[in-house]
């Protein structure tokens, strides 16, 4: 897979001086909010391969990505573009990369075993597994069940979506000690979106409740379980919760491009709650056998994630997913994740067998707000891989 590289200027914030600082910073916040860049159109449907969307993604401003391809004919597995845009090195397929909110499936698998043990019950409060410093902070905890949590269905205040908690985090304290509890200080007295069971919407900070859950039940934190209970058995060998634990292999250094001007290395930025970092390789794995290993998730836990599953009403459960390129074809389960420098998707379809993950090491941050071109990037490309798969059965033109 040949790479492509940009020419633009890869340009530390901390390299200005104050005053041209508090500039650029100012222009920084500007473009989370504002300004409006355009996708180049996809490949032709007729002449579109999975190197050919890999190649796009790069004419997009991607530095390096890896995308794999599961299915009963098909083993597609390439990279493109660099892991390192100073000393130039190439993206490989077994780079690691920061997986943000595709952590939440990790965290729901945790919470479905607590309930096959008998450890959790969905349906109690969650003033009866937190204390009251916490509980007495989120609107209508007494009523907040943790499936209510787990399917963003608790109308918490995402603590995402306050812009002091941006421009503290994204520019004035972006190397600061971001732990869950101050991420979720945020969603602190602040309304309920809408009264628990009533309506949807997505909620970070409702997995860090769930989180902070499985922590009281087991007296540890949740990380160790998801090791001991669900990387370990995988053999997710490189995959590991940043915040708590080591880092493990060869993680793609991530970086945001500002207007088309100059690129920026956020790696060092302070991790997302809940951070992981994995592999494409071992979320391909992660994803198809939650999905669709019955020898994975033992009986009673497999019961719980899907036995309740109406796929006509229930797009969400346990940090599980459901999306399609149109409403005829066949439902992928799974999690799309980005945070700063990184852009993620990991998604199992079991009526054909196919896995697909693609993995980035920017999250297109530049134009049109802090999510909208992320949110048209990822829905073109991930629509353009679902049917890609569901089309090319027996894709000889794919190997290339």
């Amino acid at each position: 897979m040949p790479t492509k590289t940009s020419r633009l200027y890869e340009f530390p914030l901390e390299a200005l001086p104050s005053p041209f600082r508090f500039v650029a910073l100012l222009l920084l916040a500007l473009s989370i909010t504002g300004c409006r860049t355009g996708l180049t159109p996809l490949p032709n449907q007729e002449s579109r391969t999975y190197a050919s969307l890999l190649h796009w993604a790069a004419d997009n401003g991607t530095p390096g990505s890896v995308l794999i391809v599961n299915t009963p004919t098909t083993n597609f597995a390439a990279a493109i573009g660099i892991a390192d845009r100073h000393t130039g090195v190439p993206m490989q397929t077994n780079n690691s990369f920061r997986i943000a909110s595709i952590a939440k499936s990790f965290v729901g698998i945790a919470a479905a075993q607590a309930v096959a043990e008998g450890k959790l019950d969905l349906d109690k409060p969650i003033t009866q597994y937190l204390p009251p410093d916490i509980t007495d902070h989120i609107t209508n905890s007494g009523q907040i069940t943790t499936r209510h949590l787990l399917r963003h269905t608790s109308g918490v205040y995402d603590f995402e979506r306050s812009i002091s908690h941006t421009l503290r985090r994204y520019l004035t304290d972006r190397r600061g000690k971001w732990t869950p509890e101050r991420d979720l200080r945020y969603a602190y007295d602040k309304a309920s979106d809408f009264a628990p069971g009533t309506a949807w919407r997505y909620s970070t900070s409702g997995y860090i409740l769930v989180a902070m859950i499985l922590d009281r039940i087991y007296g540890r934190d949740h990380s160790l379980d998801i090791r001991d209970r669900i990387l370990t058995p995988l053999g997710l060998s490189s995959t590991f919760c940043e915040l708590t634990e080591p880092g493990r292999g060869s993680l793609a250094r991530g970086y945001e491009n500002w207007w088309g001007l100059w690129w920026t290395d956020v790696t060092d930025w302070a991790p997302m709650t809940g951070a992981m970092v994995s592999t494409a390789p071992e979320l391909a794995r992660f994803i198809r056998a939650v999905v669709r290993n019955d020898e994975f998730l033992d009986p009673k836990t497999r019961s719980v994630v899907w036995g309740n599953r109406d796929k006509g009403e229930l797009r969400y459960d346990f940090g599980i997913s459901l999306s399609r390129p149109n409403d005829n074809a066949p439902w992928f389960f799974g999690h799309t994740g980005a945070a700063a420098g990184y852009l993620s998707f990991a998604y199992h379809e079991p009526e054909h067998d196919i896995t697909i993950v693609y993995l980035a090491n920017t999250s297109h941050m530049k134009a049109r707000g802090l999510g909208r071109r992320r949110q048209e990037f990822t829905d073109k490309l991930s629509s353009a891989l679902f049917d890609l798969s569901l089309k090319s059965r027996f894709p000889k033109d794919q190997s290339h």
